[in-house]
């Protein structure tokens, strides 16, 4: 009984220690504000990426056959339309189901997790932009990036 109190309290005392320099407070997915070059070439790659992640398997969050992007919401919501027929329960069936526009659905999830991820990332860039000042070098990326924010939210209405 008495060897159980000790290491008891010795795994409490061991617990109550902390580990700070093997313990990382970044996030590796994602990038911090001095990570974020000023100069235009790069401000376009990040762009790009956005761009790329729009339609990247995965986009929304899951690992599911309908999680493949916009294109699989575009689908969806065609789905929703009652233009198509569809003969049997595929995998954007709960669009066509009218499951999707539930909330605890998890295909909902894939729309606002989509969007809400990509705004996220459009306005670090833009805040960059504008901390920098937006100029002839990086205007249209700036542009681009106010549309595409634009486009997330008109989406998610």
């Amino acid at each position: 009984m008495k060897i159980n109190k000790i290491l008891t309290g010795a795994f409490v005392a061991l617990s109550l220690l902390s580990c700070n320099r093997e313990l990382e407070t970044e996030s590796a997915k994602l990038i911090s504000e001095e990570q974020i070059p000023d100069d235009a070439a790069s401000l376009n790659n990040y762009l790009k990426g956005i761009y790329l992640s729009f339609r990247n398997h995965g986009s929304g969050g899951t690992t599911t056959h309908t999680d493949f992007g916009i294109m699989s919401i575009k689908a969806g919501v065609d789905l929703l339309s009652n233009d198509l027929i569809q003969a049997k329960q595929q995998h954007l069936g709960r669009y066509y189901n009218y499951e999707a526009r539930q909330s605890d659905n998890f295909t909902n999830e894939i729309v606002w997790n989509t969007f809400y991820s990509k705004i996220f990332d459009i306005n670090r860039l833009i805040e960059k932009i504008e901390g920098i000042g937006v100029n002839n070098e990086n205007r249209h990326i700036y542009g681009q990036l106010l549309a595409l924010r634009a486009y997330s939210y008109f989406n998610l209405v």
